[in-house]
């Protein structure tokens, strides 16, 4: 057998080596154009480069996690309520951007809101650490409320799925909210506040998630709970763009309550 020459065996294993940089680096390119295409809301961190539209974004807290914002929406005209939402997500997923509709429309009629930003899971917090977050929240608008613009006499809380349970967590203190707000909220009857705060829920028959009965054995027991129950729906029913009919019955449901408050 003749021998091949070492310049060819050398040249053909650059060639070689060359294709497989080559897959390697279209791999490599490929896997990043995904996970770029493919980044949510939910993934972004070191807010609030989040741009939600809010009038004011101002730190509440400072934790090791991160600085804590408030997206503060607001009305035309003098000092107005206030209203305080954590966005749902089981206390994982970030996704502040749940309320902007609501906020908008709540603007429209009066109230100014507020956007909170808490530490998740994947922060390394728990859920006590959510709870505190939330507490916070309110207690700063509480003491500076009125530099913004916010009548800090009224301070309601409110959320979805596990972020209403934090709105109500926060009701567990010695300075409650003034009202809650709570959409599909992940409450049962083990934590209604022992304060009688004002509160309105709204939740879908047919949640699959939180069941309609856990809600009403929660209402029952609270000292002052409305019920706005949807007849059809899933967790997330009364987002905008999901069923309009059902955002617009808890909007105007919202501002009924939120008027028969403040007066």
């Amino acid at each position: 057998m003749q021998a091949v020459p070492s310049a060819f065996v050398s040249k053909d294993r650059k060639i070689v080596l060359g294709v497989v940089v080559g897959v390697l680096f279209l791999l490599v390119l490929g896997n990043l154009v995904y996970a770029i295409g493919n980044n949510r809301v939910d993934d972004v961190r070191g807010w609030p480069d989040v741009e939600l539209g809010a009038d004011d974004v101002v730190a509440y807290k400072s934790t090791s996690a991160r600085p804590l914002h408030l997206h503060v929406f607001h009305p035309q005209g003098a000092p107005s309520p206030v209203l305080v939402l954590f966005h749902g997500g089981g206390l994982r997923d970030i996704r502040l951007e749940q309320f902007v509709p609501q906020a908008e429309r709540l603007n429209a009629a009066g109230y100014s809101v507020a956007v909170a930003e808490f530490r998740v899971s994947s922060d390394g917090a728990s859920r006590a650490d959510s709870a505190s977050d939330a507490t916070d929240a309110i207690a700063w608008l509480r003491t500076n409320g009125s530099d913004l613009g916010v009548d800090s006499s009224f301070v309601a809380a409110g959320g979805a799925s596990a972020g209403g349970w934090l709105a109500v967590e926060s009701a567990h203190v010695d300075d409650p909210p003034d009202a809650l707000v709570l959409f599909n909220p992940a409450v049962n009857a083990s934590n209604v506040p022992t304060a009688a705060v004002p509160m309105i829920i709204f939740h879908a028959a047919t949640d699959t998630v939180v069941p309609i009965d856990r809600v009403e054995d929660f209402c029952t027991i609270a000292a002052d709970c409305e019920l706005d129950v949807w007849p059809v729906g899933d967790h997330g029913f009364f987002n905008a763009g999901e069923i309009p009919e059902a955002y617009e019955n808890s909007m105007v449901q919202t501002e009924r309550f939120l008027d028969d408050l403040t007066g």
